[in-house]
């Protein structure tokens, strides 16, 4: 695979990015994040806006290759300071590219200072991998598979 230069930008909007083909493409491939994205994003049920949540897509040159957010976690009752890394998806042409790495490590480094850690709920060998290599940790929680404290 060439070294594409990998960009990744916070967006405010799902309408300022080209999502569709990246819809398309997960969809093809199995995964449902994208779908539910969206729909959230439609219905108003999550559209990342409340304090300390963000959503970034990732370019590899001119094509948009990923997408991932961070929000307060919905499913964390006892703790009010975490943080849930969601949607995280990256397009089989720019996986092993480095592009689930940058955008995990930017939403990490965006929820340092207001937040005492970060979640996930995965069961995928590879992400669990990279979430390891994050220094993320198992945890037997309800809703939460892996968690980096920060």
């Amino acid at each position: 695979m060439s070294a594409v230069p990998v960009r990744i930008e916070r967006i405010a909007s799902l309408a300022a990015v080209p999502l569709s083909r990246l819809l398309t493409v997960s969809v093809a491939d199995g995964h449902r994040l994208v779908q539910r994205l969206c729909d959230d994003w439609r219905s108003g049920a999550n559209r990342f806006d409340r304090d300390g949540e963000a959503l970034f897509v990732a370019w590899r040159g001119a094509r948009l290759a990923g997408v991932c957010g961070l929000n307060r976690d919905p499913f964390s009752d006892a703790q009010p300071d975490d943080a849930r890394l969601r949607h995280l998806y990256v397009e089989p042409a720019a996986r092993r590219a480095g592009v689930a790495r940058q955008l995990s490590l930017r939403c990490i480094d965006h929820a340092r200072g207001g937040f005492a850690r970060v979640r996930v709920r995965c069961h995928q060998p590879a992400a669990i991998a990279l979430y390891l290599t994050l220094g993320f940790a198992p945890v037997g929680e309800r809703d939460a598979t892996h968690a980096l404290e920060l």
